[in-house]
């Protein structure tokens, strides 16, 4: 059974392809969420789908029971807690999924990560962590998923800024602290400091297929993630150190076989895990699927199975996704690119979202509120970043934004660390 909503790393479509001819599938329906009901004629139209309300776990296993389903597995992230327990009926174990700073202090027990944390109650309880820790400090939710109201505070400006917005101190409530992550130097100024794994297990523990992507440098000040690029530009000593944290980490929470979505540093002077999902990284599957041929989907329901595949990776081409993320102050669109004109330029095989001119910017939304998702294809590293960079530099161009105040935002920053080039401020 596979609990779905629009929001998962794969959509019910490309999860009943992956599923064909592996097993039987049941989609399952959060009948509380409108958003995720109405994908209950796409999802009926593709397998059984079975409907109960998420915050009744006794429903959701009678659900399963009514369709024969022995085991669940989601794509979801704030699903996985839920997916843990369906499948721990007659077990003892705790889940640790929906709970980051338990998970953290697991990290460091395992010795995969030396950064500190403390739960939040309120204002006072935040200041007293950065008195004793420093800054930067980053702040999120216990149970948060997709970069939402994730906070990183590196001066006085931002620790007011998150005071002013949560006054009240149960404004606190679910959030947590930690000390920032200090990266090593990336191999190149227009990519993150940081890398993402995707790791199989079958159901001895073992990883059937790990593979590295890099990340493309998130928008500064606000760290809004801007995209992913594959295969990694690391050599394959320096991707292998990575790679065995991301799977020791699964080990420090407990987990034995699925599929694990892991985000590490090369941390100083050694590797440290920034966070593990337990589900598919989004946009993993199509990115591996357009660079290899290989159906990521399958690979993990074949996990979830507790089953492996020999498989291997072999890159055709270089693949990226451009999250293409406002400026900070930016909080309204004037004027936007068209989707024709992004699709003809080099490289480009897909341009899954773009929004309108109208619309309000949401920078604490789910991806940091990304004005496009542009989807690129190219030869080598090389040849992928040019072909990035031309596409930040046309939807810069092309997107005209205002603040609060109604004047045009313009921060070329980030466009020049991308693009190699210099901007002329905007008038």
């Amino acid at each position: 059974m596979v609990p779905i909503a629009a929001d998962g790393s794969l959509a019910p479509v490309d999860i009943a392809k992956s599923s064909d001819g592996l097993l039987e599938l049941v989609f399952l329906i959060n009948s509380e969420e409108p958003e995720s009901a109405s994908l209950a004629p796409i999802a009926s139209a593709l397998a059984r789908t079975e409907s109960a309300p998420f915050s009744d776990l006794e429903a959701c296993r009678r659900a399963m029971e009514r369709c024969g389903a022995g085991s669940a597995q989601t794509f979801v992230d704030r699903y996985c807690r839920l997916t843990a327990l369906l499948n721990a009926v007659g077990s003892e174990r705790e889940t640790t999924w929906g709970r980051k700073d338990v998970q953290r202090q697991l990290y460091r027990m395992a010795g995969v990560s030396h950064t500190r944390s403390r739960r939040l109650h309120s204002a006072e309880c935040l200041l007293g962590f950065i008195a004793a820790e420093g800054l930067p400090v980053v702040v999120k939710p216990v149970d948060g998923v997709a970069s939402r109201e994730l906070w990183i505070l590196r001066n006085e400006n931002d620790v007011r800024e998150i005071l002013q917005s949560r006054s009240r101190p149960e404004n606190f409530a679910g959030m947590f602290a930690e000390t920032f992550i200090m990266g090593q130097p990336p191999h190149a100024p227009y990519l993150g400091d940081y890398y993402s794994a995707e790791v199989f297990r079958d159901r001895s523990g073992n990883p059937f297929i790990s593979v590295l992507s890099d990340r493309i440098a998130p928008r500064e000040p606000a760290n809004r993630e801007a995209g992913v690029i594959f295969p990694t530009h690391l050599d394959n000593t320096e991707a292998a150190v990575l790679l065995r944290t991301a799977d020791a980490a699964v080990d420090a929470l407990g987990e034995h076989h699925g599929a694990f979505h892991v985000e590490v540093k090369q941390g100083v002077p050694q590797p440290d895990v920034i966070e593990v999902n337990g589900r598919l990284g989004g946009f993993v599957h199509r990115l591996v699927l357009a660079g290899t041929g290989v159906d990521m989907g399958r690979m993990a329901l074949l996990a979830g199975l507790g089953r492996a595949a020999d498989v291997r990776l072999d890159w055709r081409r270089c693949v990226a996704l451009l999250m293409f993320q406002p400026p900070v102050d930016a909080l309204r669109i004037e004027a936007g690119p068209n989707r024709r004109e992004l699709m003809d330029l080099p490289g480009v095989f897909s341009v899954d979202r773009l929004v309108s001119h109208g619309a309000v910017v949401d920078g604490r939304g789910e991806n940091g509120g990304a004005l496009a998702r542009v989807w690129l294809t190219a030869d080598d590293h090389d040849m992928l970043h040019r072909r990035v960079g031309r596409v930040v530099e046309t939807l810069d161009e092309r997107f005209v934004l205002v603040d609060r105040n109604g004047r045009r935002v313009c921060d070329t920053r980030w466009t020049q660390q991308i693009s190699r080039h210099q901007y002329k401020e905007c008038e």
